[in-house]
């Protein structure tokens, strides 16, 4: 049997995420599983606090780099989401794939045995070294300290969990039967459990449409992280 750890949304470089606290965590998981799935919006470019977006890219690549070197044995594997999608860095992802033999990324969706990973989003609509991508964006936008300011306040009102109302479970779980029914039936044969991010709306094992869904929530501060094992049998190639 085969053990795996998937996680999406934390969000890092934003005064809104809490991700450094879990750190510890995600790094255990690369110690006792045999594969980690980064399911997208690990980065956030559109709200990064960082100068500059060469800084951003960097702090990213350097992050992923360290991750990925706690355990050399374990395979690391980053799909992309709506909030990391910039072509910067997107474009550095193959070097890093080919220096690093246990760091793997994936523009839109990754299966692994009976199981399916992908951000929530998918929508491609350009290419990034022969692979089919998000549109991405060409610069970061800095947001104004009023924005994040804003943000804060809803935050810390609670206002944020406004989005349980508009992207909850049942519309969450219709909205991915709706994208599965468009790829190849041939390629999801077998599939099983569909893990998935972007709405920030943590569940699991929410059964409809012959899957199994699991939502891992996400590290916005006031909201439920939800990181999920996987353990698949038999066979677990890509």
């Amino acid at each position: 049997m085969k053990k795996g750890f998937v996680v999406s949304d934390l969000h890092l470089f934003t005064r809104r995420s809490h991700a450094e606290t879990l750190q510890p965590h995600i790094d255990e998981a690369m110690v006792w599983a045999d594969f980690v799935v980064l399911n997208g919006d690990i980065f956030d470019f559109k709200w990064s606090v960082l100068p500059s977006v060469e800084e951003t890219v960097e702090a990213a690549l350097a992050w992923l780099e360290r991750l990925a070197g706690v355990d050399p044995t374990a395979d690391l594997y980053y799909l992309l989401g709506n909030h990391d999608s910039l072509e910067a860095f997107v474009e550095r992802l193959p070097a890093l794939a080919e220096r690093i033999p246990n760091f793997h990324w994936h523009p839109t969706h990754l299966r692994i045995g009976s199981a399916f990973f992908t951000h929530g989003d998918l929508r491609t609509t350009s290419t990034v070294a022969g692979q089919p991508i998000r549109k991405l964006k060409r610069t970061i936008v800095l947001k104004r300290e009023l924005l994040h300011d804003s943000y804060n306040y809803l935050v810390a009102l609670n206002l944020h969990h406004v989005v349980r109302v508009t992207h909850g479970r049942r519309q969450s779980v219709r909205r991915m039967l709706r994208l599965l029914a468009t790829m190849d039936p041939d390629g999801l044969k077998g599939v099983r459990d569909v893990y998935f991010g972007h709405t920030h709306v943590p569940f699991s094992d929410h059964e409809e449409g012959g899957y199994r869904f699991h939502n891992t929530g996400s590290a916005i501060r006031g909201l439920p992280f939800n990181p999920q094992t996987v353990l698949l049998d038999g066979k677990t190639e890509e």
